[in-house]
């Protein structure tokens, strides 16, 4: 049985849903991906359920696929190069996206898309402050489905491979790793040191998908923008989550 991910967008008559109560928490938007009346229930699980991905793969890929409008994604974004990967997947991902971006890679945003920190904001449903260690994703007790910190500077990898969660984005990681729920590292840097590939090997035993922002070419991309579909495409894979971003070898 294929399942494949469709958007639906239906009008929500909730309230829309602000993430706490801090000065930096802000709600983006008063509609939400609905998802057709005939959704099969898997797992018992509502709109705002949370699945782990470490229960049967089949399960949480079924789950997945038919509560895909339902799920609430982390997007982190850090100082490297690579913010349009970010870009890219805050316009793809289904769901609830809530997003924090570091202090350096606000700086970066400007000089590689052309644009400011707030118009990828418009892009979230939450954001938040790289510095506000109170916000709900800090907590393992607050839900969400997979985090992906797109681009994964090799500072942020150090902090996370050494138990390090100083800021938003490192505490963040350290919850998913130690709630077991799939967490996705986009690492942008060439060539690698063995200090960076020992980080890399030490998360990826425990669990972490390190994902280097590494296009394929056997797709025969014709444009910049299909080899960030790559990059983009491969982040939906390992979410459990179908996509036409590019197309799959045979």
């Amino acid at each position: 049985m294929r399942i494949v991910y469709k958007h639906c967008y239906k009008q929500s008559n909730k309230t829309p849903r602000t993430f706490g109560t801090g000065p930096r928490a802000t709600c983006r938007r008063n509609a939400c991906h609905g998802v057709s009346e005939d959704t099969i229930t898997v797992m018992g699980r509502n709109h705002s359920g949370y699945i782990n991905p470490s229960s049967s793969p089949h399960q949480s890929l079924l789950t997945i696929a038919d509560h895909a409008s339902g799920m609430r994604f982390v997007v982190a974004m850090t100082g490297a190069s690579g913010a349009v990967y970010g870009r890219r997947l805050l316009e793809t991902l289904p769901g609830e996206k809530i997003l924090v971006m570091s202090e350096v890679a606000k700086s970066i945003i400007p000089t590689e898309l052309g644009c400011r920190p707030e118009e990828l904001e418009g892009l979230a449903d939450a954001v938040y402050d790289d510095r506000d260690l109170f916000a709900p994703i800090s907590s393992g007790s607050y839900r969400f489905d997979a985090m992906i910190v797109v681009p994964c500077s090799a500072s942020s990898l150090g902090k996370i491979a050494n138990g390090l969660a100083d800021t938003l984005i490192t505490r963040a990681a350290a919850v998913a790793m130690k709630e077991s729920r799939k967490l996705v590292l986009v690492v942008r840097e060439t060539p690698k040191s063995a200090v960076v590939l020992e980080n890399e090997l030490r998360l990826a035993r425990n669990g972490v998908c390190i994902l280097d922002a590494n296009p394929g070419y056997y797709h025969n991309p014709k444009t910049l923008d299909d080899i960030i579909d790559f990059v983009a495409g491969r982040c939906m894979d390992q979410l459990g989550l179908e996509h036409d971003l590019y197309k799959r070898w045979g």
